[in-house]
């Protein structure tokens, strides 16, 4: 029986040999186990192990990938920039005084709820005092009485007027919604905190050198006279000394 010769191994490569200019997995294995065996025992291959035409073909997506982050970090801040804005606008409308239309150096609020500068208030306040008290007198614009300075003018004054009369004449109106006010406005500590964090973003909206409020004014000293002590408690006499 006729034998038959076996092909050798170098006849077989030669077979399935790639075509001129490819490069083939024989030619690629030996060089990444040279690489590794370089860098020694239990190393992985380094980044010099890849192929040439690897490193070459990452070069364009990895600046790809560079400029992309580089743009959606820049619509990241566009965007952060624009929601900070819309905020920051939104808060400021809110310590905006109603009256003057400028945002609030130091704001009262009263127990409705709606804040104003503490020079507004008071002024619209003493306007309805003296309007009031001239009709009461029945006197023209011009020779209305102001309203009384303190407390004591205030406690005077309320005395020597009817009972109703006094009632109407020392009670005010919100100048948002009309509420009935009878007492002093106050100082809320969220509100007056806001304006403290926001003074240095909108100072020069502020103080104006006209309608500056100092920051030493207080209710105490702004409504004084406006809001005299018991205005409506009947007047207690002490029978031992009659």
């Amino acid at each position: 029986m006729e034998a038959f010769a076996r092909p050798s191994l170098r006849t077989r490569q030669d077979d399935v040999a790639p075509s001129s200019g490819a490069t083939s997995a024989v030619d690629v294995v030996p060089t990444l186990a040279a690489e590794a065996e370089a860098q020694g025992p239990g190393m992985p291959p380094s980044q010099n192990a890849l192929p040439a035409y690897a490193t070459i073909a990452s070069k364009p997506a990895q600046a790809a990938l560079t400029e992309l982050r580089i743009a959606l970090s820049e619509a990241h801040a566009q965007d952060l920039s624009s929601r900070l804005d819309t905020v920051t606008g939104v808060l400021l409308e809110h310590l905006r005084c109603s009256i003057c239309k400028d945002h609030m150096p130091k704001p009262f609020t009263n127990h409705c709820g709606h804040s104003f500068c503490a020079s507004c208030l008071s002024h619209w306040y003493r306007s309805e005092f003296c309007q009031k008290l001239g009709t009461y007198e029945g006197l023209p614009p011009d020779r209305q009485r102001p309203a009384p300075a303190t407390d004591a003018e205030a406690s005077a004054l309320r005395r020597g007027l009817p009972l109703d009369v006094a009632k109407d004449v020392f009670t005010y109106s919100c100048p948002a919604c009309r509420a009935v006010i009878v007492s002093k406005p106050q100082e809320v500590d969220i509100v007056k905190a806001v304006v403290g964090c926001f003074r240095a973003n909108i100072q020069p909206h502020l103080v104006s050198p006209v309608d500056g409020e100092p920051t030493s004014a207080s209710s105490t000293s702004i409504f004084a006279g406006l809001f005299p002590p018991a205005q409506y408690a009947p007047e207690v006499i002490d029978l031992t000394t009659v």
